[in-house]
């Protein structure tokens, strides 16, 4: 009993690190723009809208780190993102891969 409950224990331990792993991925914003960005719109089709919140804002020519929200783990990894900026418009949409290590979503002029 005891060759099996130990293998299945070491088993569980991978797997819920995993877990608490994928709900506290995070990812880096780069605005390499004169304005500051008051939030991001992420989309899966191009069409349906999300907003992401950013808390404060990410200045001009700033990088900021974001966690990602677990009630989207279960969405495909691929994205468009668009900014709002400050004073505003908004960029045109980008298409990042999220399940991508380290990832950066860089916006500029």
């Amino acid at each position: 009993m005891h060759k099996i409950m130990l293998p299945l224990l070491c088993l569980c331990g991978l797997l819920c690190a995993e877990l608490v792993h994928a709900s506290q991925y995070t990812f880096s914003v780069g605005n390499n723009t004169d304005r500051d960005i008051d939030s991001l719109s992420a989309s899966q089709d191009g069409k349906g809208w999300r907003a992401i919140r950013v808390s404060g804002g990410i200045p001009a020519h700033s990088m900021t780190e974001l966690r990602w929200n677990s009630k989207a783990d279960k969405s495909a990894c691929v994205w468009q993102v668009k900014a709002q900026f400050d004073k505003g418009g908004e960029s045109a949409a980008v298409e990042f891969d999220f399940c991508a290590a380290d990832l950066v979503l860089n916006f500029t002029d």
